[in-house]
């Protein structure tokens, strides 16, 4: 389901992230190759993960800014609406599903275009926005969404939309005509929350120096040996 979908997604960002830290560390020496042995250490990197993991930083746009950040965070909000659509005809086919959808109707900017994806049970699925009008940039205010799905007769579908303000999400390479299918029933649920981490916000950590990491995270009793 859906939650499977957020997990297998954070746990692949994670796997990168984790594997750029472990450079970090690598290329600047650590004490001795003990040094994630002791309970010392281990408290450590829980609260450098709970910190880097729990929230999108002080200031939360950190990763837009060119200076070191009060606080890393690299979380930031996923947004879902699911929409459930049946089949009226009581013919089985495939359909291109035509929905108006009001991404950010109060202009929070919260809905960069890029990240817009639709999924059905665990795949993504093919899909197009047209019409799009924007708050500002790429931030997305609403759009007319197509997407393409296969329907038995009578059949009712719940199908997931999902959308964030990460910036550094490449677009999705789909190509739809755009058409109305017939004889079905749609309706669109109360969008919901839940958090994921920030491409955009990864990518900023990338570039900050190697003594501003160690700066900002000397708050939780982190710091580096470096070598010669």
């Amino acid at each position: 389901m859906s939650w499977q979908i957020d997990f297998a997604v954070g746990v692949g960002i994670f796997l990168i992230f984790f594997s750029s830290l472990i450079s970090y560390l690598i290329s600047h020496r650590l004490v001795s190759t003990s040094y994630l042995l002791s309970s010392t250490e281990r408290e450590m990197a829980y609260s450098i993960f709970h910190n880097l993991f729990s929230g999108k930083g002080i200031p939360p746009n950190w990763e837009k800014i060119n200076i070191a950040p009060v606080k890393i965070g690299l979380q930031t909000e996923l947004y879902k609406i699911p929409i459930v659509v049946k089949e009226n005809n009581g013919t089985s086919r495939n359909a291109t599903i035509n929905i108006s959808i009001e991404f950010d109707s109060s202009c929070l900017n919260k809905t960069w275009n890029n990240t817009v994806r639709v999924y059905e049970n665990e795949s993504e699925i093919p899909f197009q926005l047209y019409d799009q009008n924007f708050c500002s940039s790429q931030y997305l205010k609403n759009a007319t969404l197509l997407f393409n799905s296969s329907f038995q007769a009578y059949e009712e579908k719940v199908f997931w939309v999902y959308f964030s303000d990460d910036t550094g999400i490449l677009p999705a390479n789909y190509s739809l005509q755009p058409s109305v299918a017939q004889n079905f029933t749609i309706h669109i649920l109360p969008e919901e929350k839940t958090f994921t981490i920030s491409v955009s916000k990864l990518e900023a950590l990338r570039r900050l120096e190697y003594e501003q990491v160690s700066q900002v995270l000397g708050d939780y009793d982190f710091y580096f040996e470096m070598g010669e």
